[in-house]
């Protein structure tokens, strides 16, 4: 046989052998994936009844599997908790938590420390469900994360978190010398309304600038509506920052109140033009005509960013809004103004159309 033939038949030889093994492994891994669930599903069925049994107020202090057979496996047992907490509530959640206290809790927080990053995330979620007070430093490391494990422990924090856990992440934010802003925000942001008596409190006492920029950016991204006095009060903060973060939430409210109109329309007066900027923005949102000679005052100001706001808010007030706007255009005092104007007009208008 030529040389050239041999090699055929072997490869041909090679590739059926090769498609055949292959064949036969995807087979026995499957007949292996579903014995192990199989054997799985009897564990935790295991797992659950003996859950179900801890919740016995006959034998409140009664674990059977506290140094038993299901500490064996920490996963499975996990799941079953965590199922049963999104089903359960009062106190019954509460002797989930003791039992997670007591077979899983210490090896978690170990695997909150590990190399893996599949490891964090496992042990991320059911920590964070079933954390004290005392572990919120770790919620806030853990938001200081990867993007996979920032994104399981916001998942966690929405499944109805302790009120003493909220109220520790405001105690140690208050407290934090070292703030980490975006972790926080998440984290608050996750509570929802939930926050917002904690927030009240928080924008009454004397906090650095840092902080309460931040609280006023959190009210406005929520957002907390009744607490626009609040803002209004800090309106006059001597802080520009926090001026314009009050600027920006109130407009978030989306509250057209005459009071907080009113607000806006002094900060649109305010001496940093970053400030004024914003307020014009804001005060776009609230879609008032009484606001169109200020946000017209605006397209004559020296700041682009104020002029090109102006005219965008203008926009949004209609018919007398857009003929303010062709108004200005065509004034020949401050070319400035009238480039804007007339820039935010072809920019919304078809040509052929102003």
């Amino acid at each position: 046989m030529d040389i050239p033939l041999i090699i055929v038949h072997n490869s041909l030889r090679f590739l059926v052998l090769f498609a055949l093994s292959l064949v036969l492994f995807i087979f026995t891994r499957r007949i292996v994936y579903k014995r192990r669930e199989a054997y799985r599903a009897v564990i935790k069925r295991w797992i659950e009844i003996d859950v179900l049994e801890s919740m016995d107020p006959v034998r409140p202090d009664e674990v059977p599997f506290l140094r038993g057979r299901h500490v064996g496996y920490p996963g499975l047992l996990a799941e079953v908790l965590l199922e049963y907490w999104g089903i359960l509530k009062g106190a019954r959640r509460g002797r989930l938590k003791d039992i997670f206290a007591a077979t899983l809790k210490e090896r978690f927080l170990a695997d909150l420390s590990s190399r893996r990053q599949l490891k964090r995330l496992k042990a991320a979620r059911a920590v964070v469900v079933f954390a004290d007070p005392e572990d919120v430093p770790r919620i806030i490391r853990l938001l200081e994360d990867k993007p996979l494990i920032r994104l399981a422990t916001l998942s966690a924090l929405t499944l109805s978190p302790v009120p003493e856990v909220i109220d520790a992440v405001f105690t140690t934010f208050e407290k934090d010398s070292s703030l980490n802003l975006q972790a926080y925000f998440d984290l608050m942001s996750s509570f929802g309304k939930s926050i917002e008596s904690r927030v009240r409190d928080l924008l009454g006492r004397p906090l650095p600038e840092e902080k309460i920029a931040f609280l006023a950016e959190i009210t406005g991204n929520i957002p907390l509506g009744s607490l626009y006095p609040d803002l209004i009060r800090l309106s006059g903060y001597p802080g520009a920052e926090v001026r314009i973060k009050i600027a920006r939430a109130l407009g978030n409210l989306s509250l057209p109140l005459p009071e907080i109109i009113q607000a806006l329309v002094r900060l649109a007066g305010d001496g940093a033009w970053e400030v004024q900027a914003q307020a014009l923005k804001s005060l776009g949102g609230m879609k008032s005509r009484d606001t169109i000679d200020v946000l017209a005052a605006g397209l004559f100001s020296s700041h682009w960013y104020c002029r090109l706001n102006a005219g965008y808010a203008l926009t949004q007030l209609g018919r007398e809004g857009l003929e303010r706007l062709r108004g200005v255009s065509q004034q020949t005092k401050d070319r400035y103004a009238a480039d804007m104007a007339l820039m935010v007009l072809e920019g919304i208008i078809p040509a052929g159309e102003s």
